[in-house]
């Protein structure tokens, strides 16, 4: 039976009477919930001993320990728990459940004082977080629980009933009204916050005056279906993916690359940006209604930047075609513009192509000033190739690019007096390896200007620079020298800069290879060309320069310092370089080449494990790209045991737009695999796209190549002697002295042409061995393309002889010609057997 503390009180009254103390003892053995503890122990310490029997006594005795453990552990707990050390009080309570185990009333109450701390805290956590309605019900439980008044103490009390006394303010009606005042008033504060910051930073910046981007008010309607939310959308898609102005791009110039300038967007743009950082759950509610504080912060800005145009339009099909009438009204003006426009077919991609067509209408009309052309299909080629070659402006495909060059020309055939167009064509034609084309076309442009026009320059310097030819290298930077004298604006010196620095990096690089001989004297200004740029771009970007741009100008300076590096064959330097940029541009895919070739050029043990995972990264980022696969086919032909074919299928991958990864193609081709005539016709067209003067090693190796065809086939007999000539004009070409020639300029003549002489010697005197050998009985006939070798190698032995007997040679030159003439004349000289009839 649980005794009540009426019933303790009484029982302790009747301990002197006989047997009244074993009916308090066996009493106070099972208390009650709400017992009073201390009335429990008085009855026990005056009636215990005054029991009947020692079995009695004796647990009197137990039970009056127990009871003052458990009245001893919430004491302490009335002075803990109210401090915050809750954790504490439980370790006392389960220390004393320990202890009184035998007593399953006191385990009770022990467990409904951890109970009681615990729903405390629920109830004040809810009240601090603002939780008003769900505290109400848990404070009035709390409050009522009687093991709360045990071990909360008045401190806890006290914070308990202020919190029920605010539940009930704020649950109130007005509460609701008086949050939702002071939510509006923050989110107009932060509002009124992010127009400011956002309106100096523009000033700052200098993008204030700058014309904002036009907003719209649109409603356009899809067949019969009413107001279609998809086609608006789509609508403005479209217009979004116009790019009239540059973006920051690492737009290509060969291995060395170049940069364009990021436009900022207007203020109300930036605001509507802001409103995506807003908490999507976070809402304003009074009563029933709730209304999100996203969409309060663009109604704001809807409201304080209101939509200049109003656009209403109709899309229809009719038989075929898809139509589509746009009327678009200026707020501002009052003025009224409409277009129309039509596409094949009544489907999804009708409609698409009807609405891509009205945006390209819309664009055009919304340039301001004077529109850049008169024709809209011109726009809309222009765009479309804009777009493609946007998404890989490092290293697009091929198919990519050949997709642009069409784009290109049909903008340039519905208006050739566009000039955008024929500059983005010049850029694809001599990405695409046509350098000759494209440089006609840029110098077709500056001849119709009477004063030189720095923008052109630079576009000449960067498709110059594309070539990888030390003599147009040299073009680019004395162009690109040009540029920043002429007093440009800071985009276009950035850019300017960015070409200059990677200019004087590449042709110290190919004096490295051998394949661009330079003086002491020239060497040093390259180096200095390069340190000063390399100096600019250290600093914090100029005043009006994006900080993007500025980092990505940065970044190719010093990947093309790096490329230099590799060369000098300082690859330590040079992986130090290639990792400074990549903190910065992460994805710049010319560092991350520049690490697999730095450990290709180096390699130090285990090279090709570390240059992989560069590569493979590379591919991931350029798909299709032709410089990934270049040198993951380099890597394959460097490493020991060759993959052979794996390396074929990467070079193949490039060969379409990287002439050095056609020339090892053919290569491999003729001395790995034994395809001899694929792999002429390889390096027979390397060799054009670069042209022998500048690759002067590509021609021996195709005459080599060829002359190890035995017996000479009329290809391999065509080619070579094709190759010999061109080798024989570019010396040719370098032997006179040029008018007004300093000795600088003489010296870095002489040797080149000492490089070339000796490229010609030795490729003479392969082919005057192949030719040497009599054609087998049955072989192809190919007497008409050996007599034309022949003659060749004739006219090659007379020029050097000539040259030999002209006077002012130098000793060194003196002998090395009298040793090419000893090696050429005994193959060239005797008559060239022909096939036994």
């Amino acid at each position: 039976m649980v005794v009540s503390v009426p019933a303790l009180a009484l029982a302790l009254a009747a301990c002197p009477a006989p047997g009244g103390a074993d009916a308090a003892v066996r009493g106070a053995g099972e208390l009650a919930p709400d017992a009073d503890l201390a009335v429990a122990a008085e009855a026990l310490a005056w009636c215990g001993p005054e029991a009947s029997t020692p079995e009695l006594r004796a647990r009197a005795q137990r039970d009056l320990a127990a009871v003052r453990r458990v009245a001893e552990a919430e004491r302490r707990a009335a002075l803990i728990y109210p401090a915050g050390g809750r954790v504490r009080v439980e370790a006392e309570l389960d220390d004393a459940a320990g202890e009184v185990r035998e007593r399953a009333d006191l385990l009770a109450r022990l467990a409904a004082d951890a109970r009681a701390m615990a729903r405390a805290d629920e109830a004040l956590s809810a009240a601090e977080d603002g939780r008003w309605a769900a505290a109400g019900p848990l404070l009035d439980r709390a409050l009522a629980d009687p093991a709360v008044g045990r071990v909360a103490g008045a401190e806890r009390l006290g914070e308990l009933t202020a919190a029920v006394r605010r539940a009930a303010r704020e649950a109130g009606p007005w509460a609701g009204l008086r949050r939702a005042g002071l939510q509006v008033g923050a989110l107009l504060a932060a509002f009124a916050g992010a127009v400011l910051a956002l309106g100096a930073v523009r000033l700052a910046t200098g993008r204030a005056g700058r014309e904002r981007a036009p907003r719209y008010d649109i409603a356009l309607v899809d067949g019969e279906g009413g107001a279609s939310a998809g086609l608006a959308l789509l609508l403005l898609g479209e217009l979004r993916g116009m790019r009239t102005v540059p973006t920051v791009t690492a737009e290509p110039a060969g291995e060395l690359g170049s940069v364009a300038v990021l436009r900022a967007p207007a203020l109300g743009e930036e605001l509507r940006r802001l409103a995506a950082h807003l908490d999507r759950s976070a809402a304003l509610s009074v009563g029933f209604l709730r209304l999100p504080l996203r969409d309060l912060w663009l109604g704001l800005t809807r409201l304080l930047f209101p939509a200049r145009y109003t656009w209403r339009g109709a899309l229809t099909r009719h038989r075929d075609e898809t139509r589509f009438a746009l009327q678009q009204l200026d707020r501002r003006t009052g003025r009224r513009r409409e277009w129309s426009s039509r596409a094949a077919g009544t489907d999804a991609r009708g409609r698409a192509e009807a609405v891509r067509e009205m945006a390209y209408r819309v664009a055009l009309a919304g340039i301001s000033g004077t529109p850049p052309t008169g024709s809209e299909e011109a726009f809309a080629a222009h765009q479309a190739a804009g777009e493609l070659l946007e998404g890989s402006p490092e290293s697009a495909s091929r198919p990519r690019l050949e997709e642009a060059r069409v784009l290109l020309e049909r903008a340039v055939r519905e208006d050739p007096a566009w000039e955008a167009p024929q500059v983005r064509l010049a850029g694809v034609l001599s990405r695409l390896g046509l350098g000759d084309q494209a440089l006609e076309m840029i110098t077709g442009l500056s001849r119709a200007d009477p004063a030189p026009r720095p923008d052109l320059l630079y576009e000449e310097a960067r498709i110059c620079a594309q070539s990888g030819d030390a003599r147009r290298l040299r073009r680019a930077l004395a162009l690109a020298e040009e540029v920043l004298r002429a007093g440009v604006s800071s985009e276009l010196e950035l850019n300017a800069r960015s070409l200059r620095a990677a200019a004087a990096a590449g042709l110290l690089g190919l004096c490295e290879r051998g394949e661009a001989p330079l003086s002491e004297t020239g060497r040093g200004r390259l180096q200095e060309a390069l340190t000063e740029e390399l100096a600019f771009l250290a600093d914090d970007p100029p005043p009006g320069i994006d900080a993007r741009a500025f980092s990505l100008a940065r970044g190719l300076a010093l990947a093309a310092r790096g490329g230099w590096l590799v060369e000098a064959g300082r690859a330590r330097e040079a992986l130090a370089a290639f990792r400074e940029v990549l903190v910065a541009q992460p994805d710049l895919l010319a560092a991350q080449l520049g690490i697999a070739r730095a450990y290709r050029k180096a390699q130090p043990p285990g090279w090709f494990e570390q240059a992989v995972p560069w590569l493979e990264r590379a591919e991931r980022l350029a798909p299709g790209g032709p410089a990934a696969h270049y040198e993951h086919g380099s890597a394959l032909l460097a490493h020991r045991p060759r993959d052979v074919l794996a390396a074929e299928e990467h070079l193949r991958k490039a060969a379409g737009q990287v002439p050095g990864a056609l020339f090892k193609l053919g290569v491999l081709l003729a001395e790995e695999l034994d395809r001899t005539a694929e792999g002429l016709r390889c390096l027979d067209r390397a060799l054009e796209a670069r042209g022998a003067r500048s690759a002067p090693y590509w021609a021996e190796k195709l005459v080599q190549v060829a002359a190890a065809e035995q017996p000479l086939t009329p290809l391999a007999a065509d080619l070579a002697d094709k190759a010999l000539a061109g080798l024989a004009q570019a010396y040719a070409a370098r032997c006179p002295a040029e008018d007004g020639e300093d000795p600088d300029a003489r010296e870095g003549r002489l040797l080149e042409l000492r490089r070339l002489r000796r490229y010609l010697a030795r490729a003479a005197a392969g082919l005057g061995e192949a030719l040497a050998v009599p054609p087998a009985a049955g072989a192809p006939p190919a007497r008409r393309e050996r007599d034309r070798a022949a003659a060749t190698l004739r006219r090659t032995l007379a020029a050097l002889r000539a040259e030999l007997a002209s006077p002012g040679l130098e000793e060194r030159d003196r002998v090395a010609l009298e040793r090419a003439v000893a090696r050429i004349g005994p193959r060239a000289e005797p008559a060239i057997p022909v096939a036994p009839a």
